[in-house]
């Protein structure tokens, strides 16, 4: 036997051991990174649900803001509060806690969070010197009011939102990851495959028998292990595709109609709380001195948003558009109609706003008849806590609120169920894999080698 014929043979023998290995390796590692990503998708869909933390984040903002426009109003009206801002800021602490500890790897996150902490106080400041001036009856108080809501939104609120965002953004990435095809995998297989049938082309050359049953056997289990491998990633790209990614785009636009509904009822309260302060006004016409625009900045925005073409109806429209469960598109056709109630009873509330637009009635009004000074002082003074108009765009919130949230709960749960249906596929395909990697690269072993070794028994002829 000559000594370099011997050694192609061995060669050939680790040749086939390393194509098993690598197609072993490129499946179980596929397989595991695919889990993996599910797995890291169905716990961003958890943070970013209606109770998960960073809706928790935003929301609990949110609520700082809202209770200290509603103990501003309480104190300018000499009524009791029980709004206490102090405890929602031990909440929003909390909540940064938590999200620095989380999401510390996604970037921009550790620098939000910081930037939360530095602006909050900022605008704690800002509103304790709105509350001292409030207390002393000072109008200014109001405009200092404005100055911390608006600084809240423009930036504390903005940080929230762009980690609310930023994990928005993996969860998308997670989700074209589980539904990506597998070249890697497809590469690694194909070129095992061809590098097999080879080997056995090379090993029949040099001992002149076609057949060798170590070999097919070991081509046999590769091509299961190529086939099968392929076949559940379809199975689970499919899944993720068709039954989960849509719910989570639904599920987003939701969240987004939520998050506007809260700025329109904030809004609300800041309206109610600075008492007009907020409006300007301007005579429509120079021959009638006495009619007047007015426009208050806050019920505008309010206005805005639930208005039938506005960002409230643009996000249930986007998520009516992804989803076609029925328990989704009842709440939605149910928040639209509150909404769209909700932005009627707006022009209600009393506010210089409203009463401008109110029909004249027996004409023109002098600008000091006591009867047109009785008609605004409904306007211009403090609000009750009992008053009418206030206590229904309240319901019509909560109502709208309670739409909105169902419906992102159901789209989020069915996100998830879609996810967990497509991380069934993948249990078996680690475990496997391992198996049928390890069969053929014993397999093939065993026929080089049983070759080899009639080569070698034979004395060099043929085997």
């Amino acid at each position: 036997m000559r000594l370099d014929e011997d050694w192609f043979l061995v060669m050939l023998g680790l040749l086939v051991v390393a194509i098993a290995l690598s197609m072993t390796t490129a499946s179980a590692w596929t397989a595991h990174d695919r889990d993996g990503v599910l797995r890291d998708a169905r716990a961003t869909a958890g943070r970013l649900a209606a109770d998960g933390l960073d809706d928790k984040l935003y929301q609990d903002l949110i609520t700082l803001q809202q209770h200290e426009a509603e103990l501003f109003q309480a104190k300018s009206d000499q009524a009791s509060a029980s709004a206490d801002p102090r405890k929602d800021l031990v909440r929003v602490e909390a909540d940064l806690a938590v999200i620095g500890d989380r999401l510390s790897g996604l970037p921009g996150v550790e620098d939000n969070v910081s930037k939360i902490r530095r602006e909050l106080s900022r605008y704690t400041g800002l509103m304790g010197t709105a509350h001292a001036e409030n207390q002393q009856g000072l109008p200014v108080g109001a405009a200092h009011l404005r100055e911390a809501s608006g600084y809240l939104t423009d930036h504390i609120l903005r940080s929230a939102d762009a980690i609310r965002k930023t994990d928005q953004a993996r969860g998308v990435k997670d989700n074209s990851a589980s539904a990506a095809f597998p070249w890697l995998l497809a590469v690694v297989c194909g070129t095992g495959l061809a590098g097999l049938v080879w080997v056995q082309v090379m090993t029949a050359r040099r001992v002149r028998r076609t057949l060798n049953a170590g070999l097919l056997l070991a081509s046999a289990a590769a091509l299961t292990l190529t086939v099968w491998s392929l076949a559940v990633l379809y199975v689970s790209a499919h899944t993720a595709e068709g039954q989960a990614m849509p719910h989570a785009n639904a599920a987003k636009y939701l969240t987004q109609a939520r998050v506007d509904a809260m700025r329109a009822h904030t809004d609300d309260l800041l309206t109610q709380a600075v008492h007009n302060e907020d409006c300007a006004a301007s005579a429509k016409t120079a021959a009638a001195a006495y009619q007047y625009s007015v426009v208050c900045s806050y019920e505008t925005d309010t206005l805005k948003i639930l208005g039938s073409k506005g960002r409230l109806a643009d996000g249930l429209d986007l998520a009516t558009k992804y989803t076609s469960d029925r328990r989704t598109v009842d709440d939605v056709s149910r928040a639209r109609r509150l909404a769209s109630g909700w932005a009627g009873h707006e022009k209600e509330l009393p506010t210089l706003q409203n009463l401008a637009a109110l029909p004249r009635q027996g004409g023109l009004q002098p600008r000091y008849d006591d009867s047109f000074l009785r008609r605004l002082d409904p306007y211009t003074a403090p609000v009750t806590a009992g008053n009418q108009e206030k206590t229904t765009v309240q319901r019509d919130y909560k109502n709208t609120q309670e739409a909105l949230t169902n419906g992102t709960g159901v789209e989020w749960d069915l996100y998830r169920s879609g996810v967990a249906d497509a991380l069934d596929p993948l249990t078996g395909l680690f475990p496997g894999s391992l198996v049928l990697g390890l069969l053929a690269a014993v397999a093939g072993a065993y026929g080089v080698g049983r070759r080899v070794a009639e080569y070698w028994s034979a004395g060099g002829g043929n085997a």
